[in-house]
Parts: structure tokens; C-alpha cells; sequence
């Protein structure tokens, strides 16, 4: 996936040659997200997760062989971009909360932050390895390759999923879906939830946002080409493995909701150093310092909203998570390609910085110093039952 998403931030910028078309291009893909994973999230314990599974990797499969074909017989446009990258966040949005989901029947509770934490080392490492591919090769082949590699590469995925036999432990009774309002009074009720998805939006809108326009920075401001392109890419996935393996390290032993918040002002503070002193070396320091500590961000608040949340709610927490993480990348996205046209690249990325670390900062001063509430317990009791 990693190797096909570098190859169509590219193909796009070639195509049009607009930083606003490469953020439409990463809207379309996540703006399904937004539109059905709370959908995705409220039918997840319904349903044959792993059978849900291979479904939706196989559609995922279908959309990079169209891609791929698209690409060689001269067809593909800006058009089909969308459309492909459309259907691909469509199958997300149901993908995302089954999976995240699935993971406690995969680890138990007891495992749960380190199974986390072993998954986003998984996502890190194809993050370092797939742009250091997909730089070479669409330098080399053209993009076409990337694609049909992608497509190949699901047949492992399904392969592995046919062969476990995972026990839930989740009750998929009729009495155990609770609603959106539920869910509401529970984050309201309880402080740290609260806290966490205030600064996953912040993040996401502000921080995240900046991998929308790496292409951008390596072709405008670096003048490094595709091969660039990928080392910064690569810097990113990089650092963001390492992240993975120092919170996986540390265990129980952090406050993971105050290590989240940390981690998200000293985002703000690399994307503002990273933009005051340009240069493609120094790029690719700031930017693995920016992976890691957004992996660590990710893992605390990820960890803490599933370990904490009430077995009946903890699907629902995942779909509004990852609505606000994935589903609201549309808007930042949009929102950085858009500004970085009127007034550079530069300075929409440090204008970015600055709000992660300010919002960061408030939400660091008036973090709660408690758990959960007498109001919220008594509330998960109610739904549990």
C-alpha cells in the first residue's frame, strides 16, 4: 500500500501540477472514512470479523489491479484518481474498526498495548520500506509496477487471514450495540477520552497533514525529484518505527496520556524548526523525529481508549477515533494543499506546527489528573448490562 500511495502522490503532481490536486487526491480517499467508520464501528462486533476481513482485502485488491491496468493501457486521469482512490476509502471505512477490533481477540486484553504497538511497528517498517522502493522504481519502471505490486501483495494478507482461527471475546448479542449516544456520554463523562480524541483532531487537521505535501516539498523546496521524494517519506516511517519500539519498550511504565500530549508539542516544534531552516539533511532528521513522536502520540491514545472503554462501547470508540485520525485527513489535507498554494509550502507547514503545539500545549495545562469519573463508571456498568 505504502509503495502504491508514493507512486500516486506522484503520478498526480505530474499530471497536474497542482499541490490542491494532490491534496484532493488524499481527500478522496479518506473522505469515506469520515462519511461510514462510525457505521463500520457500530456493526464490528456483529460480525465474522475475519470473514469481514477477507472481504474487504479482497476489494481492496480489485481497486489496485484497475489502477494498475488503468496506468498501462494509457487511460488512467486525474478522474479515475478520484474515483479509485474513492471506492479504496469506502472499504477503509468498514476495514479500519473491524480490524483495530479484531486485534483484541488476536492479543487479549492483558497484550493489548503491546500488540498495538508490534502492529504499528509492522505499519512503520512497510512505511520505511515501501517509499525507498517506490522512489527507485517509478524513477526506473514508471508507476504502472508500483501497482500491480500492490495488487500481488493482498494474496498474503487474505492468505494469512484464511489460516487464523481467532476466539472472540466480544459478546456479538443483540442487547450489546449501544448507540452514538452513548458513546458521546461516555467521552464526556470520562476525562482523559475527552482529552486524547481533542488531540487527535488537532493533530490531524494541523500535524498530520504534512504528508500530503512531502511530494511537494521534495519537487519545490528540495529539488530532489522521485528518489527524494521517497527518502523523505522513508525518514518519516522510519522514525515512526523506532517510536513504535520505544513505547513497546517502556510498557506500563509511562503515563501514556501524558506522553501523547508531549509527543504532539514537539510535532509542532519539528515542523516549525524543519520549515525555519531549510535543507533536504536536516529534512530528513525533523521529519524521523516527527514520525516517531507521532507514533508514540498514536500508540498512548490508541492503548488508552481500547483498554479503558467498556467492551460493549470499545468498537464505537475505535470508529470515532479512527473518524477523527483517518476520516478528517480529508479536511487537513485539502486545507494544507490549499494554503500552500496561495502562500508556499513553507509557511503552511509552519502555520501547522505552530497550532499542534499551541493546542497541545492547552490541552497539556488542563489535562485531567484522573481517569475515569463516578459518572462514567456508572454509565459503562449501565451499558455493560
Amino acid at each position: 500500500m505504502w509503495i502504491q500511495q508514493v507512486a500516486l502522490g506522484w503520478v498526480v503532481l505530474e499530471l497536474t501540477g497542482s499541490a490542491f490536486s494532490v491534496g484532493v487526491a488524499a481527500a478522496a480517499s479518506t473522505l469515506p472514512i469520515l462519511l461510514f467508520t462510525l457505521y463500520g464501528g457500530g456493526i464490528a462486533d456483529q460480525l465474522d470479523k475475519r470473514r469481514a476481513l477477507i472481504l474487504l482485502q479482497s476489494l481492496m485488491a480489485g481497486d489496485a489491479l484497475t489502477l494498475a491496468i488503468l496506468t498501462v493501457t494509457g487511460h488512467l486521469s486525474f478522474t479515475w484518481i478520484v474515483v479509485l482512490a474513492f471506492a479504496h476509502g469506502t472499504f477503509s471505512a468498514f476495514e479500519i474498526p473491524i480490524r483495530q477490533s479484531f486485534l483484541l481477540d488476536l492479543v487479549g486484553r492483558k497484550d493489548l498495548m503491546h500488540g498495538i504497538a508490534l502492529n504499528s511497528m509492522g505499519f512503520s517498517i512497510s512505511r520505511v520500506l515501501g517509499p525507498a522502493i517506490a522512489g527507485v522504481l517509478v524513477a526506473t519502471f514508471g508507476a504502472a509496477i508500483c501497482f500491480f505490486i500492490n495488487t500481488v501483495s493482498f494474496g498474503a494478507v487474505i492468505s494469512g487471514l484464511v489460516r487464523m482461527t481467532p476466539e472472540s471475546v466480544t459478546d456479538r448479542s443483540p442487547h450489546q450495540r449501544p448507540t452514538l449516544w452513548d458513546v458521546h456520554r461516555y467521552v464526556q463523562t470520562t476525562p482523559w477520552p475527552k482529552t486524547l480524541l481533542s488531540l487527535a483532531l488537532s493533530t490531524t487537521l494541523f500535524a498530520y497533514s504534512i504528508t500530503a505535501m512531502i511530494p511537494v516539498l521534495a519537487r519545490e523546496v528540495f529539488q530532489t525529484g522521485a528518489k527524494g521524494y521517497g527518502g523523505l517519506m522513508t525518514a518519516i516511517g522510519l522514525g515512526a518505527a523506532l517510536g513504535a519500539a520505544l513505547i513497546a519498550s517502556l510498557g506500563h511504565r509511562v503515563r501514556r496520556g501524558n506522553i501523547a500530549i508531549a509527543s504532539a508539542i514537539v510535532i509542532g516544534v519539528l515542523h516549525l524548526v524543519l520549515v525555519a531552516f531549510p535543507g533536504y539533511a536536516l529534512a530528513v532528521a525533523l521529519l524521523a523525529g516527527s514520525g516517531a513522536m507521532g507514533a508514540v502520540a498514536a500508540i498512548a491514545t490508541n492503548t488508552m481508549l481500547q483498554h479503558e472503554a467498556p467492551d460493549a462501547l470499545r468498537s464505537r470508540i475505535i470508529g470515532v477515533y479512527a473518524t477523527i485520525v483517518v476520516g478528517l485527513a480529508p479536511v487537513g489535507a485539502l486545507g494544507m494543499g490549499w494554503l500552500a498554494d496561495r502562500v508556499g509550502v513553507g509557511i503552511a507547514i509552519g502555520m501547522g506546527g505552530a497550532l499542534t503545539s499551541l493546542i497541545a500545549g492547552v490541552l497539556w495545562w488542563q489535562r485531567p489528573r484522573t481517569l475515569v469519573s463516578p459518572v462514567a463508571k456508572l454509565l459503562a456498568g449501565t451499558v455493560e448490562d
